[in-house]
């Protein structure tokens, strides 16, 4: 393994890597370690790795659930095009926020708990 010793053109290696992400995630456990859940949401292309590098840490410390989803943008002119996001992703932040603020929310029938 080329460590950034060995080579000055390395800035982190693959165990300084996995330290940083392990560092994150302890750090966003220990502020959040309250939540039932925690969503993590992505940016498309390479933030999609490190989200999901961090989800697998955060599930093995948290006993809460880790939800991700993935946000595609035009990283140069973002406001020039769509960004978008799953339907089903869009609908699980919907309700993780609700929950998280406790809201109630009405689904067909005047029934509460669903999101529609």
């Amino acid at each position: 393994m080329t460590t950034s010793v060995d080579n000055p053109n390395v800035i982190l290696d693959a165990a300084r890597i996995r330290r940083s992400v392990q560092r994150i995630a302890r750090q966003i456990h220990e502020d959040f370690h309250s939540a039932d859940q925690l969503v993590l949401v992505a940016v498309d292309g390479q933030g999609t790795v490190l989200a999901d590098r961090i989800a697998k840490e955060l599930i093995a410390i948290s006993e809460g659930n880790v939800l991700s989803s993935v946000l595609s943008i035009h990283k140069d002119e973002p406001l020039q095009h769509e960004i978008s996001m799953s339907p089903d992703s869009i609908l699980m932040l919907l309700e993780s926020f609700t929950r998280w603020v406790g809201w109630e929310v009405e689904g067909e029938g005047g029934e509460g708990g669903e999101f529609y």
